[in-house]
Parts: C-alpha cells; structure tokens; sequence
C-alpha cells in the first residue's frame, strides 16, 4: 500500500496528502505539477497509489497513467498528458488495498481489496472488468508483477504466484509469520524480494523447486539495522542491487551476482542517512534506483518535498556512509532572517536549479519574463528554465494558449534548457499543442519550430516509441513540405525577376548631347530659285571681281613694260 510513489523512470513523484488530494511533483526541480481530488470524497480516503510501468523507451506507451485507490472500493484514473481524470472505476466493495499496472500491456491495472479480490481493468473501457478472481479469502497486502507480465505475486502472510493467462496458481510458499509489507520481482524476473516491516529482506526464487516451497527457507535473507519501510531493487549483467528505507530514515544498499549469491554480503553496502532534527521533524517519504549507482530520494516535511540524485557507488566501491544535507530552513525564525538569507540568491546573476546532491548552474541570458510573472523593480528579468517549465505546465494545464505562447518566447539557450528538463511525457504534450498552433497559425512558426527542432532532438527515443506517430507528425511534415516549395517557386521567381531586370539594363541608350558638326536642311521651291538667283548674281559679281584682276593684271604688265623703255631711253 503506497502512499509516495516515484514513477518509473523517477522523473514525477506522487503523494497522498493529509487532506486527501494527491499531489504530483517534477523531481527534476521539485516544482508542483498537479493536484488531483475529486468531489464529495472528503469521507472517502485515498489509500493507495500507483503508476503506469511502461517506461519511455516502450514501445506500447502513448500515456501517462496515475491509479488512486479509496477506502469504499473506488479507483480513479488520471492521464498526466491530458492532466484530467479519464477513468472511475467501479468493482469492489470494500477498501482497495493495492494497485499495480501491467508491464507490457497499455492501460492495464490490477487492484486487490480487502477481502482478497483481484479484478483486471481496461482503464480505456472502464465499465468493463476483464478479469476477477479470488485471490486469498483474507485480506490482500501487497501485490507485484514481473516484467513480462505473466506471473502475478499476491501475498498476506504468505505469497501466491498467478499464472495471468489462465488465472491458475502455480505455486505457494510461506515467507514470513507477520503480514508482508512489500515485495517485487527483479527486473530480470528470476528472484522475489519481500519484507514483513522487520529488519530482514527474504530473496526468493521466482520459480521455486518443491523441496524450496516445502521447506519455506529464502535464498538469501539481507540484514537492516532498523525495521523496513518498502524496497526498491535494479538488475543489470548478471549483478543485483537492492535497496531498503528504513522507518530511521535510512536507505541501505545491498548488492550480489547471480553465480555468487551464496556467499553475498548480508549487511549493507552502503548507507544513507537523513540526520534527524526534531525541529524540522524531516523524514523520507520513497526513493527509486535510477541505476546501478545512484538513486532518487523524496524527503521532507508534511507540507513541502525536496528530491535528491545521490551517487552510492563511485570509484568500482561503494560509499559506506552518506549524509543527505538539511536544506531546510527553520520556519520559526523570524521573517527578518529568512529575507536575509534570501538575498545572496536574489543577487546571483545565473539561475540555480537543485536537481542532483550538487547543484547543476543553467546559464541564461537576459529575456523579458512574460506579463503573467510578476515583475520585480529590477530592469533586467532573467527567464530560466525552471521558470519557463512552471510557466509550461501551468498553461498545459489551463489550455491556455495565450500564457503559453509568451512562455515559449525565450531565446536558444533557454529553449534547450528546458526541453532537457521537460519529462518526456511532457515534452510530447507539448510537441502535440505546437503542432496544432502552427497548423492553424503560421504566424507563430518562427518561433514555435525551435521548440519542435529541441524536442525531437532530445527525446527522440521517447517519441519514437509512440504508436502512429508519423500520423501525428503528419501535419508538421506537410507544413514544411509547403514551405519549402513555396521556397524554392520564390526563388525561381527572383532568379526570372533578376534576368527581366539585367537584360532591360543592357538594352538602355545612354542619351549624350553634342554640336552637330553638320546641319542639312531641305529647302522649299521658292527657296531653291532664291538659292539660284543668289547664285547667279554671285556668279556675275565673280565674273566681275575676275575682269578687275585681269584689268589690274594688264595694267601692272604695262607699267613693267614702260619701266622698260624708260631703262632703254637712258
């Protein structure tokens, strides 16, 4: 029975509240991102939750499902892409004990009650049950499913192994005399974890032999220092880890092999502890491996939640001791100090945002933060990624377009930032909304395609695990396609645009004025017998002007000639 559920791939977090809501956190930056509670079930507690086990790299996973369990037998479902209800089911008759989805089938769910009924859902169909059996006549603690989604466990203090196919028993063993309060299958199907809230974890064999299930006696059994809350477990080349939290607010880590499972170590591997501050009253609220190294730790107070990657297993050893550091801050000092001891963080110039044991710096540069923000007296207002995830979710949430579209009005750098932050489902609820936007306004393509480029580029293998998704990208397909013939028609229109204009160029005259050297201008009749009397009377004046020369001429040889006989005379 989970009250604080991390999901599978450890990036949301769910939790019951005091107040019977369920709570969804992004544990990449401890931001809300939904709050569920139903109407006139304030006398209908919540008693269990849990998630969809498909993973992103599945192949079948087109949702994000979120199954809550009440005390009068009710389930409701809810898609976290759509962020709405879209299941109530409706089957049993007393409180829902336990909730686990299938592995490989989409929209499967198994619940167990208290009188020891199991009913198989098709959350897509919810008036229908596909399955119901009768598990045990007591009541059901907890339930698992290995990985391929053939064997179901049931347990109270025994355990039953369910062949779903057929819904027969395949076997049974008795592992602990007080009721179990946790158990799960490896991830390679081949051991069974269970605990009863004592110090020890029983290993078991998922397929046991006779002589195993006569003799009730674990393969293994793991030693804590302080009872066991829940376990969590990884499996990876043969090599198993396993992890157990402790009502100490302790995780401790256990690792063996397969071919040396005999003479594994009992006693933890390593330890993490969260120092305990009866001020603060902190406590651990789930954790997930996320590998073989690391894990993902929920903890805090009742009314706020705080998450941290911590690294176990570095340099080919385990770290024997860690110490999660208290970040909180004591809410009873004075209003005075906590604004103090805000103000070195108001002045940094990068966004920080908590998402590992260390901090991790995004970098961004000065953007105008929407007008749905509230602005402070600085000039400058730096738009990080963590705000503009908020700013995202919110807007997805409200089907808002108008707050989204100024969200998404962010540089480069905080474009990537935040796809990197985005869980995968998010990012294709945010994929498919951009979509529709600019299929019925192009206007906001220049600066809704950066996002699609950063989305398809950073969760490519979560798409492509979507079934008919080339469908879906049908639209963004047909919409470049467009762009670029219309692109490639403009440019075979300029390239005609440029010969027109080149070949009006070379056939241009450049006009120069310059004195005509002649002038011939073609005279009338009367002209021409004015231009002949002329000339006839410019003959005779010739005529004329030739007899004065000759006449001078004659008149200059006699005078030679008289000089001559003056000479002779004397």
């Amino acid at each position: 029975m989970s009250h604080s559920l991390f999901d599978n791939d450890g990036a949301l977090f769910a939790r019951i509240t005091k107040d019977n809501r369920v709570q969804v956190f992004n544990s990449l930056n401890a931001k809300l991102v939904q709050t569920f509670s139903e109407k006139d079930q304030s006398n209908n507690q919540n008693t269990c939750i849990a998630w969809s086990s498909l993973k992103s790299t599945d192949k079948n996973i087109n949702n994000k499902l979120l199954a809550c369990g009440t005390k009068k037998g009710d389930i409701f479902v809810y898609d976290l892409i759509d962020m709405k209800r879209v299941a109530h089911l409706r089957g049993h008759n007393t409180k829902v004990k336990d909730l686990i989805f299938s592995t490989k089938v989409a929209n499967c769910l198994y619940s167990a009650d208290n009188e020891g009924n199991v009913i198989q859902w098709d959350v897509s169909n919810p008036k229908q049950k596909v399955k119901r059996f009768r598990a045990d006549s007591k009541s059901l603690s907890w339930m698992a499913i290995n990985k391929e989604s053939t064997i179901l466990a049931t347990c109270d203090h025994d355990v039953k192994l369910w062949d779903l196919s057929s819904l027969e028993m395949l076997t049974k063993f008795s592992a602990h005399q007080s009721e179990i309060k946790d158990i799960c299958f490896s991830s390679d199907s081949q051991y069974i974890f269970t605990t009863s809230g004592d110090r020890y974890i029983c290993v078991w064999s998922a397929s046991p032999s006779k002589e195993q299930q006569e003799s009730s006696k674990p393969l293994l059994t793991l030693t804590s220092e302080s009872q066991i809350r829940s376990i969590n477990t990884y499996h990876i080349n043969k090599q198993h880890i396993i992890t157990a939290l402790s009502d100490s607010n302790q995780i401790s880590v256990w690792s063996f092999q397969d071919s040396k499972l005999s003479s594994a170590k009992t006693t933890p591997l390593s330890k993490i502890i969260l120092p305990t501050n009866p001020t603060l009253n902190l406590t651990i609220f789930s954790t997930i491996l996320i590998d073989n190294t690391q894990i993902m730790v929920s903890y805090g107070q009742i009314t706020s939640t705080k998450f941290k990657k911590i690294t176990f297993y570095e340099n080919n050893s385990f770290i024997e001791n860690i110490r999660i550091e208290d970040t909180f801050e004591d809410k009873s000092n004075s209003t005075t100090t906590a604004n103090k001891s805000l103000e070195p963080a108001l002045k940094k110039k990068k966004e920080v945002l908590s998402t590992q044991g260390s901090v991790v710096k995004v970098e961004s540069n000065n953007v105008p933060l929407p007008e749905t923000v509230e602005k402070s007296s600085s000039k400058n207002k730096i738009a990080s990624a963590g705000t503009v995830i908020d700013l995202i979710t919110q807007s997805l949430r409200s089907n808002d377009e108008v707050l989204l579209y100024k969200a998404l009005r962010v540089n480069f750098s905080v474009v990537n930032n935040t796809v990197k932050l985005l869980p995968p489902p998010y990012a294709y609820s945010l994929l498919t909304r951009i979509l529709k936007d600019i299929a019925t306004d192009n206007t906001k393509s220049h600066v809704l395609l950066p996002w699609v480029n950063t989305i398809i580029r950073c969760h490519s293998t979560y798409l492509l695990s979507i079934p008919n998704l080339s469908k879906q990208l049908s639209i963004l397909n047909a919409i470049i396609e467009d762009k670029f013939n219309l692109h490639d028609k403009l440019s075979k229109l300029v390239g005609k645009f440029e010969l027109v204009e080149s070949q009006s160029q070379s056939n241009q005259v450049t006009s120069v004025d310059y004195d005509p050297t002649l002038v011939y201008e073609e005279a009338s009749d009367d002209d021409e017998e004015q231009e002949q009397d002329d000339d006839s009377m410019g003959e005779d004046e010739e005529d004329d002007q030739e007899s004065e020369e000759f006449a001078s001429m004659d008149e200059f040889e006699d005078g030679d000639e008289d000089d001559e006989d003056f000479e002779d005379d004397e």
